[in-house]
């Protein structure tokens, strides 16, 4: 049986290093770090997400404001209107992080709307500036952002790697998703682990899927479909570790991930459960770039 990575209790750890940067900062003179969170429209899942966003930063002392573009209160939503948002939110200096609630309404291009965030207060990372960076050689930190989901896939293999004597380093990983949030910026930070990546997607055959993960030490579920992976696509002598990144509600009301938790259970060494996976590391790395960006604000206007 698999060994379960416990994302929560990461998370819970991180959180608290963050709240004492965040009350370091306010002892010497900052400003409270403050996130802003643009929504438009109103799909429940977003707004559940943010509502879980603003009830996180409360607890490690970040102000979070909600800035909800309603389609229904006052349509329509238009792309200017959110960028609009934006600028505000670039301007004000007791701004440290911007972050517009994906997705979007269909009708609204996202990339466009990502692009307006100051690239300094891009706390999520997806903007062209700060995806630029992940091809650098240098870290993207500290004049950059790893995009949150990502960055606490790494971390959550880092919590293992020490304890467990696990050294990565040539080791075979597949990505199976390519999406510009967590397949593309995960595929280049495990390569930055010295490991050999392979992406698979949504054009990849079954039996290619099959071959690929059947020779995996690493495997990062990002596909957003239930079941992606099944019994077949395991053979039971090697053991890789999944992190499975995908979150469902299922018929039975319960969340559920890319992959089932007995499938992950019984053909894994090493596994993150669904929920309490990669869903606290996202909130906590997003906390973190906050108050990573507040430090930097303090820093630059103290050598003004």
């Amino acid at each position: 049986m698999g060994i379960i990575i416990n994302g929560k209790t990461i998370a819970e750890k991180d959180n608290e290093a963050t709240a004492a940067k965040v009350q370091n900062l306010i002892k010497n003179g900052h400003a409270r770090p403050k996130l802003v969170v643009i929504q438009a429209g109103n799909d429940p899942a977003s707004s559940t997400y943010v509502r879980n966003k603003k009830i996180a930063c409360e607890k490690v002392g970040i102000l979070c404001e909600d800035i909800h573009i309603d389609e229904e209160k006052d349509p329509p939503i238009t792309e200017s209107r959110i960028i609009g948002e934006i600028q505000k939110a670039n301007r004000d200096d007791n701004v440290n992080g911007i972050l517009v609630q994906l997705p979007l309404p269909k009708e609204i291009d996202e990339e466009t709307v990502l692009n307006h965030i100051n690239m300094f207060k891009d706390v999520d990372g997806f903007g062209y500036l700060n995806a630029g960076k992940l091809f650098s050689k240098k870290n993207p930190e500290p004049f950059g952002f790893i995009p949150c989901t990502p960055a606490g896939i790494i971390h959550m293999l880092d919590s293992i790697s020490v304890p467990y004597d696990i050294n990565f380093a040539g080791k075979n990983a597949v990505v199976i998703g390519r999406s510009n949030i967590v397949g593309k910026p995960v595929s280049i930070l495990l390569q930055r682990m010295n490991m050999n990546v392979t992406m698979l997607h949504s054009k990849t055959s079954d039996e290619d899927k099959q071959f690929y993960c059947r020779h995996a030490d690493v495997i990062v579920m990002a596909t957003g479909h239930e079941n992606t992976l099944t019994d077949r696509h395991f053979c039971g002598d090697k053991k890789p570790i999944v992190i499975d990144v995908g979150i469902h509600r299922g018929e039975d009301g319960k969340l559920h991930g890319d992959v089932s938790e007995e499938v992950k259970a019984k053909y894994s060494s090493y596994y993150s459960p669904v929920p309490g996976g990669v869903g606290p590391l996202t909130v906590s790395m997003l906390l973190r770039n906050v108050a990573i960006a507040a430090e930097r604000s303090y820093l630059i206007f103290n050598n003004d």
